[in-house]
């Protein structure tokens, strides 16, 4: 019989600020805090997220709506919402998520008969309190960390997420009209390592640099520059995971030096680099 493979950490992951990945499952993160106040800025992630907050209260922001998160409650992120979620009041809070890749997710929803589309549907609740699913992925994480075998793991993720789509309603994504301001985003996305001006990214979009500043920020959630710096984070998570080295990381992914690549993770991660390489 093959023994499951090693994950590259096991229920350690539930210590304090831990991130858990299993090369076997490439397609999926988890991470679990407890006893934190580390807050984060707004920002993105290219994956979808769902957590739960075991104790504590957060403030949660999403799709601009701003709520109290306490123990019991269930968040969910669709790649690209601009986010936050931090503890009230300077208070220590605990939580657990899961991050799971976009194109990966949209395969599973084909599969099970969610979607025809090779697009990701979007889910349309950021926030539930539904006791069922907060039992239920506190369940999967649980498995997932302890040591077992790929099959196992695979077919839990399944039901899990069969079950989360028969409780929440998805919606297709809902492209944006404005094509010069998508051409403006991906000009940033393209270019996030160099030091671009404004106007570049007005020539790419053929936008005016007052319209694009304010235009911008209504139709992605933050400014053309809290949008690079995010990107630059995206990408060096990426690099992190692979292994490479935080210098070179920071070198790579546009930022000025090491300290200004941590100062910027930090913020955006609520974990330094070396937390993160470390797993």
């Amino acid at each position: 019989m093959n023994t499951a493979a090693n994950p590259v950490v096991n229920t350690a992951a539930q210590a304090k600020g831990s991130f858990w990945r299993d090369p076997s499952l490439p397609f999926i993160e988890t991470r679990a805090v407890s006893g934190s106040r580390a807050c984060y800025d707004p920002h993105t992630h290219a994956t979808f997220s769902i957590g739960t907050v075991l104790n504590g209260q957060a403030q949660y922001l999403n799709r601009g709506r701003r709520v109290s998160a306490g123990a019991g409650s269930v968040v969910i992120i669709n790649p690209g919402d601009v986010h936050a979620c931090n503890p009230r009041d300077d208070s220590v809070w605990a939580y657990r998520m899961l991050f799971i890749d976009s194109a990966w997710l949209a395969g599973v929803q084909r599969e099970i008969g969610v979607s025809l589309h090779q697009d990701l549907q979007m889910f349309s609740q950021s926030l539930s309190l539904d006791s069922r699913v907060f039992q239920s992925l506190n369940y999967l994480l649980a498995g997932l960390w302890q040591p077992a075998e790929r099959l196992a793991k695979e077919s839990a993720m399944l039901e899990f997420l069969i079950r989360l789509h028969q409780e929440f309603d998805t919606v297709k994504l809902d492209l944006k009209s404005n094509h010069r301001l998508n051409r403006a985003a991906d000009y940033i996305a393209a270019h996030c390592v160099e030091d671009i001006a404004l106007q570049d990214i007005c020539a790419a979009s053929q936008l005016s640099r007052s319209y694009l500043i304010r235009a911008f920020k209504q139709q992605y959630g933050m400014t053309p520059h809290a949008f690079l710096l995010n990107q630059r984070v995206q990408r060096a998570q990426g690099l992190l995971k692979k292994g490479r080295a935080i210098v070179d990381v920071a070198a790579d992914c546009g930022f000025a030096d090491q300290a200004h690549f941590q100062r910027v993770f930090k913020r955006h991660v609520a974990a330094t680099p070396g937390q993160y390489f470390k797993k």
